[in-house]
């Protein structure tokens, strides 16, 4: 398989690592994960995203293809991922914010903004794909900082947990439609 990963730009704590093969193209897969709007219905572990203006205010355009870098996000999320409506501390909020976004290269990367990051970065890729069997769909993030080992050891499973059910999810969500 031929990754479309860039190296890490630095070495992790820890670092959890997903790919699926979808029977789609590169296009719909593309597609299907940059529709912030549809993530509500088929996305377990990203459950909403919202793009947001130079105001911190909801931007006008939501669609995912209107990212730049420097382009601010708002994100629920759950650990561990579900479809389901749970209690705290589900839905998280995770303020972001575009590293790199790369269309023709289907590549998206970004980081949380909410902690110091002499205390707490991570970085987290998203990359679509050709491959022989279909269409590969990565993603990796890498976490790095002294409080990354308090964060592994209370959800470093649960998120590598959804990282690989949003992964299995958009899967069955681009070969459906």
């Amino acid at each position: 398989m031929s990754s479309n990963l860039p190296p890490p730009a630095e070495r992790g704590v820890f670092c959890i690592l997903e790919s699926k093969v979808i029977n789609a193209s590169p296009e719909k897969v593309w597609d299907t994960l940059l529709d912030f709007q549809s993530y509500r219905e088929w996305n377990p572990f990203v459950r909403s995203i919202t793009i947001l203006d130079s105001s911190a205010k909801p931007a006008t355009e939501q669609n995912g293809h209107s990212l730049t870098e420097g382009t601010r996000i708002s994100m629920q999320v759950h650990i561990p991922a579900t479809l389901e409506r749970t209690g705290w501390p589900n839905p998280h909020k995770v303020d972001i914010i575009v590293n790199t976004y790369d269309n023709d290269r289907r590549r998206v990367e970004w980081s949380p903004t909410g902690y110091p990051a002499w205390l707490l970065r991570s970085r987290r890729w998203q990359t679509v794909s050709t491959v022989e069997d279909g269409t590969l769909y990565e993603t990796r993030e890498v976490f790095a900082g002294p409080l990354v080992y308090l964060v592994n050891l209370l959800t470093g499973r649960d998120l590598r947990i959804s990282l690989q059910r949003m992964a299995e999810a958009l899967k069955t969500r681009a070969e459906q439609s």
